[in-house]
C-alpha cells in the first residue's frame, strides 16, 4: 500500500476537500494539475524568449508583451512596411460580406 492510499484510508486527505476523495478523481486531478504546470512553464519560456529576441533586435524587452505592437515591431524590423500588419485582415473582412450575399 502506498502512502497516498494510506492517507485516503485514514481520511486525512479527503478531510481537506470536504470528504473522501475517490482515487480515480485524485489521479485525474493530479494529471490535470501536472499538465497545467507544464503548459504554464512553456508559456513562460516562450514569453521570456520573445523578450530576448526583442532585446537583440534593439528594442525594449517589454515591447514583446504589448499585443499588436509586437507584430508591428517585428514587421518593421524585418524590413517590411508597417501596413503589412493589416494584410491578414483583407481575408477576414470579406467573410461577412460574402455571407450576406449568399445567405
Amino acid at each position: 500500500m502506498t502512502g497516498f492510499e494510506e492517507l485516503l484510508q485514514a481520511g486525512e486527505l479527503g478531510a481537506q476537500y470536504g470528504g473522501n476523495m475517490d482515487p480515480m478523481a485524485a489521479a485525474l486531478f493530479a494529471g490535470f494539475a501536472g499538465v497545467g504546470i507544464v503548459i504554464l512553464a512553456l508559456i513562460v519560456v516562450l514569453v521570456v524568449s520573445r523578450c530576448f529576441v526583442f532585446k537583440k533586435m534593439g528594442n525594449q524587452w517589454y515591447e514583446a508583451l504589448i499585443s499588436g505592437h509586437n507584430l508591428f515591431v517585428i514587421t518593421t524590423n524585418a524590413g517590411k512596411p508597417g501596413r503589412w500588419v493589416f494584410a491578414p485582415l483583407i481575408m477576414i473582412i470579406p467573410i461577412p460580406v460574402v455571407a450576406q450575399i449568399v445567405g
